[in-house]
């Protein structure tokens, strides 16, 4: 692919033979991890946030509907009330921080291998003289 000149002089490069973008495989879905598509598991990550939102959304609803329906509001179930909010906090810390390593293990993982390949392909290149490997990696 070169870049040629048009009539009225000014450089253009040919169109292009592909229709969508490169993605380094992530538009096939992305390396496997644990048999599954890399995608398939940020999808469900992503499923699994909504719906935990939506049940936070609901019971934050259904207790502000207990606590504004209580006539007196007694410090025992104000404390109740702080102690699941705190258990249901930490919860969702741990799941979230869970959710983050997970991730972060698979884009280091995938560093990894990246840079294995680059590694390898450069110990072809530099194959010392008489070794028996040519410039290609191949055996002379």
């Amino acid at each position: 692919m070169s870049d040629s000149q048009s009539p009225d002089g000014r450089w253009q490069r040919p169109p292009i033979e592909r229709e969508t973008p490169l993605r380094s495989g992530w538009s096939e879905g992305g390396p496997q991890v644990g048999g599954r598509r890399i995608t398939d598991s940020v999808e469900d990550t992503i499923r699994t946030a909504y719906q935990v939102i939506g049940e936070n959304f609901r019971q934050g609803h259904d207790a502000a509907e207990r606590y504004s329906q209580q006539a007196p509001h007694g410090a025992a179930d104000t404390s109740r009330d702080l102690g699941t909010l705190t258990s249901r906090m930490i919860q969702l810390g741990r799941d979230m921080a869970n959710t983050y390593f997970d991730a972060m293990d698979l884009l280091l993982q995938e560093v990894d291998q990246r840079r294995g390949d680059r590694e390898r392909s450069q110990e072809r290149r530099d194959a010392p003289a008489g070794s028996g490997v040519d410039d290609g990696g191949e055996p002379s």
